[in-house]
């Protein structure tokens, strides 16, 4: 009995160190590619793109003129960035700027400013409409970003229900940093519910949260909490 609860804890040890590495290591590929493309050579300095939309590990950040949002992109979710629509944005932004100013400069030396009022009306009017739109990017379109829905991918888990026990599960559905799972350990089968560890430094994969199922023997509960990696 000694050398199998020895065994059992060597197991456990070696199980944690595994998780360890792949919490630390793990990225989402995904969205490291968005981040990357936004740093391309392609995009004009004069957009300016990767200074106004900055996508990091699991995070988006972009800026309006009124307000700077950060949001959370989940591993299964999904980052979609219209980056042609956006910088056509921004060049009719700077196109009507200078429309206004030269609308501005008819009236200063024109007699007669009611047409040319009217076309300044019309320019600045559009002007605000695309400022509106790049103040909204999520609701125009600009920025797409999927935080929930179904999903199946493999997790692996340590945790605790008596004594220390593995845990090997499928992810079935998430919602921004909250997690819905089936799986097993050593002593029970069931449904977990986990949430993504992401304010511990370098754990961005790591998940915490409590299972609760059908124990395989009669002395061991139905409770088992535990932090799972995905795979």
């Amino acid at each position: 009995m000694y050398a199998f609860m020895k065994n059992k804890t060597t197991i456990s040890l070696i199980l944690s160190l595994i998780l360890a590495v792949l919490a630390i290591f793990t990225q989402n590929s995904k969205i490291q590619e968005q981040a990357q493309l936004l740093s391309v050579e392609a995009i004009p300095d004069t957009v300016n793109v990767s200074k106004t939309i900055v996508v990091t590990q699991d995070k988006i950040r972009y800026i309006t003129d009124t307000k700077i949002v950060t949001k959370f992109i989940p591993d299964e979710g999904g980052l979609t960035i219209n980056i042609e629509q956006y910088m056509e944005a921004m060049a009719a932004i700077e196109s009507l700027k200078v429309d206004i100013e030269k609308e501005k400069n008819a009236i200063a030396v024109s007699p007669d400013t009611t047409h040319i009022s009217n076309r300044l009306q019309r320019v600045t009017t559009s002007l605000d409409s695309i400022r509106a739109a790049l103040n909204n990017p999520e609701k125009f379109g600009f920025i797409t970003i999927k935080t929930r829905g179904l999903c199946a991918r493999p997790q692996l888990g340590i945790g605790y229900n008596g004594d220390l026990a593995g845990y090997l599960g499928l992810k079935v559905a998430y919602w921004n940093r909250w997690v819905i799972s089936i799986g097993s350990t050593q002593n029970q089968f069931g449904g977990m519910i986990t949430r993504k560890l992401d304010f511990i430094p370098f754990t961005h994969n790591l998940e915490g949260g409590v299972l609760y199922g059908i124990p395989y023997r009669k002395d061991v509960g139905g409770v088992f909490v535990g932090i799972n990696v995905n795979l």
